[in-house]
């Protein structure tokens, strides 16, 4: 694996017992909390517990923190995530909900991190995860306050990685699938779909199943790949299935394998677009609202677009269409079509259609 300069600072370091982790590279932050998992003695009894940073007590996580580790106390690594909105949005937010979040402290909050730090508990570590535009971050009270300890009780970490980091990143990724990207084509790519690490790792998947056997990836295959009329045809096909539209379905679907899209990349984002229903239903099940559980799942589809709200509607059709079971039946049946095109010698577009009906038919649309 391709280790980015963020994680050679790693190398000999002990265990701090707390780790701010920021920046717009969310990617690198996953990779920086492995690493530190990895660093840990008996990593097996470590327990991972989660906590959202917009609505978060700092006293109450520092009262977790501190419980000694027992019988029955695992030892603790506790996540603290979110994502930092612009200023102005965010005092709005908090006006609304008429508290603060976990980067705008208090005196209340910062005497307990302060407290904590004096006698950190062995058995447990902090690590805050904070998403955004790192100068931003750097203004909040949470950052200035944690910059006034040392660097044994507190690892500050931007998530930056440069340019040509992410270019041998690409070719390591592509390597390891058993492929080879030409620089044209690799420039290419990024110009398409942009330099955020998530995406670009979504990117080397799509292009790795697209492209099967062929192990040498060129300019052309990225502009068939990741050139907006497939996309737009994606986002139709996964419009249509949300909505339950099967002849939609069908009709995009002849569209996307005449021209020339694999029927195992069709597959691969048919089962993405219903994972994602499946992930929907569930955050509703956690009181979140809409938007909250629309934006979590397509952080991609901003707002300000203006088919935010077509786009919005079709994926809640799709959450409060399909119920768990129903979900299931879909995910079987998907499956089966998985297994008909590796071995039944069946066109592609009939194999497809059939589970298209299939899913009309579980759905209640046809």
């Amino acid at each position: 694996m391709y280790r980015f300069s963020v994680l050679k600072k790693f190398k000999g370091e002990k265990i701090a017992p707390f780790y701010f982790l920021y920046g717009e590279e969310e990617y690198l932050g996953r990779l920086v909390l492995e690493e530190i998992k990895a660093k840990l003695s008996n990593a097996e009894q470590w327990r991972v517990e989660k906590f959202d940073l917009k609505n978060l007590s700092w006293p109450e996580v520092i009262d977790v923190a501190q419980i000694s580790q027992g019988l029955f106390v695992s030892r603790r690594l506790l996540l603290l995530s979110g994502e930092y909105r612009d200023k102005d949005e965010e005092k709005q937010k908090n006006k609304e909900r008429k508290k603060s979040t976990g980067w705008s402290l208090n005196k209340p909050d910062k005497k307990a991190i302060e407290d904590y730090l004096a006698f950190p508990n062995p058995g447990s570590i902090i690590s805050v995860l904070l998403i955004g535009e790192p100068k931003r971050i750097e203004g909040t009270s949470l950052y200035r306050f944690l910059k006034t300890f040392s660097p044994g009780k507190i690892v500050l970490l931007k998530l930056q990685a440069f340019p040509e980091e992410k270019k041998k990143w690409i070719h390591q990724e592509f390597s390891s699938r058993g492929k080879t990207i030409e620089e044209e084509a690799l420039e290419r790519m990024m110009e398409l779909v942009g330099s955020d690490l998530n995406i670009l790792y979504q990117e080397i998947e799509k292009i790795t199943l697209f492209i099967g056997d062929k192990n040498k990836i060129n300019i052309d295959d990225v502009n068939q790949i990741a050139g907006w009329m497939a996309e737009v045809d994606i986002w139709d096909l996964e419009e249509h299935l949300e909505k339950g539209e099967v002849a939609g379905c069908i009709k995009v679907l002849d569209r996307l394998l005449s021209q020339g899209i694999k029927e195992e990349y069709i597959l691969h984002q048919l089962a993405k677009a219903l994972k994602n229903i499946f992930l929907g239903k569930q955050l509703i099940q956690e009181r979140k609202s809409q938007r909250e559980v629309f934006k979590l799942v397509k952080p991609y589809l901003k707002e300000n677009f203006s088919f935010y709200p077509q786009k919005l509607a079709s994926f809640i059709a799709a959450v409060d269409g399909l119920s768990f079971a129903q979900l299931e039946a879909v995910f079987q049946s998907l499956k089966e079509a998985d297994i008909a095109l590796k071995q039944s010698g069946l066109p592609p577009e009939v194999v497809l259609e059939n589970f298209f009906l299939q899913y009309g038919q579980i759905r209640g649309t046809t």
